[in-house]
C-alpha cells in the first residue's frame, strides 16, 4: 500500500532528476530524505525498492555539535527535522549552489496568459461594453428627463394644440373666402367687361332680327422664339417669342326677313361708333354660317334663318419671352 502512495512521488522525483541532468548536464548520484519521514525507515526502504537512489541525510557531516549529553540526545532526535533549514543556510553561504525555481512553470503559465490575445480582446470588449452601458444609462436618464418635462408641459401642449386647430380652421375659412371672392370677381368681370359691347348692340337692333345667343371668345396664342442664323457672313438677328391675345364676340340671331335684312344688320353693327372704334379695320365682322329656313316653334306661322356672325377685335401682344 505504501508503494501505491509513493508511486506518484517517485514519478515526480524521477522527472525532476531527468530535468536537472539535462538542464545542467550533471549526473545525480543520489537523493537524501530529511524531515519527519526520516523517523520511519519504512519510507526510505520503499523508495529504494522503487529504484530511487535515496539515502538518509547525515546531519553530523554538515556540522559539529558541542553540548551536554542531554542536549546531544535532544539534537540527535530533532536534527532531522531541521535539515531543510540547515541545508538552505549552508547553500546560501556557499556560492556554488544550484538555483532551482519550483514555481517556474506557474510563472511561465501566468506570463503566457498575460500574452494571450484573447485576454486583450476580452479586456477591450469589457471596455466597450462598459462604454455602451454608460451611454445607455445616460440616454435613459435623458429620456426620463424629457418624459418628465413632457408631463409637466402637457397642459401647455394641449393649449397649443387647440390654437393650432383654430388656426387651421381659420386658414380653411380664409381659403374659402378667397375662392368666393375670385368667383364673384369673375362673375363681375364676365358681366361688366363687355357692357359697352352689349349696350352698342342695342343701337343695332332691327325688327326682323332677333338675337338668341352671345358668346365671348378669348384665347392666347404663343409664338416660339427663333435663334439667330448666320449664313455667308450674314447674321439674321434672333426673334424673341411672344404671346398674342385674340378676342371676338359671336352673335347668333334669327332672321325673319330675307338675306338683305341680314346684310343690313351686319352693316348697322359696323356703323355703331363703339364697334367702329374697337373692332379691327380689316374684316371687322365675318359671317360664320347661316342655316336653311325653318318654322318658328313659338309661332308656326313664321319662318326664319339662323345665322352666326363674329365681331373681331384686333390682336394684342401681351408679353415677350
Amino acid at each position: 500500500r505504501l508503494k501505491l502512495v509513493f508511486s506518484r512521488l517517485v514519478q515526480d522525483f524521477k522527472s525532476a532528476m531527468d530535468f536537472f541532468e539535462s538542464e545542467y548536464e550533471q549526473k545525480v548520484a543520489a537523493g537524501f530524505m530529511f524531515g519527519e519521514l526520516v523517523v520511519s525507515k519504512l519510507a526510505l526502504e520503499t523508495l529504494q525498492d522503487l529504484d530511487v537512489p535515496c539515502a538518509q541525510f547525515d546531519t553530523q557531516k554538515l556540522c559539529t555539535l558541542e553540548a551536554s549529553p542531554e542536549e546531544t540526545t535532544w539534537f540527535s532526535q530533532e536534527m532531522p527535522q531541521l535539515v531543510a533549514a540547515i541545508g538552505s543556510a549552508a547553500g546560501w553561504l556557499r556560492n556554488d549552489r544550484v538555483p532551482l525555481n519550483l514555481i517556474a512553470e506557474e510563472l511561465e503559465e501566468r506570463a503566457r496568459r498575460r500574452r494571450d490575445p484573447v485576454r486583450h480582446l476580452a479586456i477591450a470588449a469589457s471596455f466597450i461594453i462598459a462604454a455602451l452601458l454608460f451611454w445607455a444609462i445616460q440616454l435613459r436618464v435623458r429620456i426620463w428627463g424629457i418624459e418628465r418635462q413632457l408631463r409637466e408641459d402637457s397642459a401647455e401642449r394641449v393649449e397649443w394644440e387647440r390654437l393650432r386647430r383654430e388656426i387651421s380652421l381659420a386658414k380653411g375659412r380664409l381659403a374659402e373666402a378667397n375662392q368666393t371672392f375670385v368667383a364673384l370677381q369673375t362673375h363681375y368681370t364676365n358681366r361688366f367687361v363687355f357692357a359697352s359691347a352689349l349696350n352698342a348692340l342695342q343701337f343695332a337692333a332691327m325688327d326682323q332680327i332677333q338675337l338668341t345667343k352671345l358668346t365671348v371668345q378669348h384665347s392666347v396664342v404663343n409664338v416660339e422664339s427663333r435663334k439667330a442664323i448666320v449664313e455667308k457672313n450674314k447674321t439674321t438677328p434672333r426673334k424673341p417669342g411672344y404671346s398674342t391675345e385674340k378676342v371676338s364676340l359671336l352673335v347668333q340671331a334669327k332672321n325673319f326677313g330675307g338675306p338683305e335684312e341680314r346684310e343690313k344688320f351686319i352693316e348697322k353693327i359696323a356703323s355703331v361708333p363703339y364697334f367702329k372704334q374697337y373692332l379691327r379695320k380689316d374684316e371687322p365682322i365675318i359671317l360664320r354660317n347661316h342655316l336653311a329656313r325653318q318654322v318658328d316653334p313659338l309661332d308656326p306661322g313664321k319662318t326664319f334663318n339662323l345665322f352666326t356672325i363674329e365681331c373681331m377685335y384686333p390682336d394684342r401682344i401681351v408679353g415677350y419671352d
